[in-house]
């Protein structure tokens, strides 16, 4: 699996954005909704139920990418889970507690697997105002090659390694190998 790490970048107004920075530059980021979209209620204020469905279905999410949530903070809120019962139910209870409620959430991608995003802010999930993705394994650079070793005679054998008196009494019936001095 490709390295990640995360990079605050001080943005306009004090704002902070979260980049994703993954194996060797190969992470994106997406943001909810798209640069016009942002993470709203659907139903209200876009007028399509399926925009977030169609929005995450679209796209190819990879280990190391990053979700970027902008939305406000005084009406809306984001629920992260593994678990399709509670995302097809919408539900909130309990789960709100672990709710980001920042305004600007960024959501690292760390593991494969399905991931369910859904608002917690009373009727907005019910409203569309939720997501599934499939997260892929990240991008793996190809392993380095070993260089080939390159053995100069001269030089390897100009040293004394091993002196053979010194193995005088030895019981191995296969020695290592003996590498005299002159």
């Amino acid at each position: 699996m490709a390295t990640a790490a995360t990079v605050r970048v001080g943005g306009r107004g004090g704002a902070e954005k979260v980049v994703s920075l993954g194996g060797v530059g190969f992470s994106k980021t997406h943001k909810v909704g798209g640069e016009s979209g942002g993470w709203t209620n659907p139903k209200a204020n876009i007028g399509d139920v399926d925009y977030y469905k169609k929005w995450a279905s679209s796209r190819n999410f990879s280990v190391g990418d990053t979700i970027v949530f902008e939305y406000n903070r005084q009406s809306d809120n984001v629920i992260v889970s593994r678990n399709r019962q509670d995302f097809e139910s919408c539900r909130t209870k309990s789960l709100n507690r672990g709710a980001s409620t920042t305004g600007s959430d960024s959501i690292l991608l760390t593991f494969t697997g399905s991931h369910y995003f859904w608002s917690g802010f009373p009727g907005h999930c019910q409203a569309g105002q939720k997501f599934e993705i499939l997260v892929r394994e990240g991008y793996r650079p190809p392993r380095p090659r070993l260089p080939k070793l390159y053995v100069d005679s001269t030089f390897a054998f100009s040293f004394p390694f091993i002196r053979h008196d010194s193995c005088r009494n030895y019981s191995d019936p296969n020695p290592p190998l003996l590498i005299r001095s002159s």
